[in-house]
């Protein structure tokens, strides 16, 4: 019932009319949408990195990792395609 309390005196405010106030986000933590890193793994992240990252990026609303042009799905598969990428 807290959050309540608090949302209808915010969506009086919206409705009406009420246009905001900007925010200045210069030194905040802010990303913008999208995949992060564009969705391509590097390289010279650690293993524990890229592990991560896959496991991350598997997930609906975006789209696999990426190596060598080749969506990842999982480290194991990862690690099949650098061991054949470095020979």
């Amino acid at each position: 019932m807290g959050i309540l309390k608090k949302l209808v005196p915010a969506i009086d405010v919206v409705l009406k009319g009420d246009k905001g106030y900007s925010v200045n986000y210069e030194g905040s933590l802010y990303y913008k949408r999208g995949c992060p890193y564009d969705g391509k793994i590097n390289l010279n992240w650690d293993e524990e990195m890229i592990e991560r990252f896959i496991r991350a990026m598997n997930y609906p609303h975006y789209p696999y990792a990426q190596f060598a042009d080749k969506e990842i799905k999982t480290y194991k598969e990862f690690k099949s395609i650098i061991s054949r990428h470095e020979k």
